[in-house]
């Protein structure tokens, strides 16, 4: 009897995965501008039947897939840079490190910038510090 109902279980399953394989994928713009992807046709909009590409599985962990994503995440990733976005991250570490240099400089307490009435108004602490702060996180993400 157990034979019969896994067997059963199992035909139930490989029709359900056929029939959700088969299912059309709907295209449309919502009112927003935004793509919408559906199994539904909408109704009253314009939509259009999409075929989904199915690839082969993913032979090693998943790339980050935001701007800034640890490795800690995926340790198996090494991310492999070019030449133009080496030169940009070098750039952009000189910057930060020339940043710092000025946020912590003896006289920056004499700095001054436009205040929101157009006035010239003298760096506080707290502007000094958090200039500071900035530079020291742009560090740690360009000088690695």
């Amino acid at each position: 009897m157990n034979r019969h109902l896994a067997q059963s279980a199992l035909c139930i399953t490989l029709l359900v995965s056929v029939l959700a394989v088969d299912a059309e994928v709907y295209k449309s713009v919502d009112a927003d501008g935004n793509v919408v992807f559906s199994q539904t046709a909408p109704v009253g909009q314009k939509s259009e039947v999409v075929t989904p590409r199915i690839g082969a599985p993913p032979t090693q962990a998943p790339t980050p897939a935001y701007r800034g994503a640890s490795t800690k995440l995926y340790p198996a990733v090494t991310r492999q840079l070019s030449p133009q976005q080496l030169a940009n991250k070098a750039k952009n570490c000189d910057t930060a490190r020339a940043q710092l240099a000025q946020a912590q400089h003896p006289h920056v307490h004499r700095m001054q910038y436009k205040n929101d009435q157009g006035e010239l108004a003298f760096l506080t602490p707290e502007m000094i510090q958090q200039r500071v702060d900035a530079a020291q996180g742009a560090i740690k993400q360009y000088c690695e």
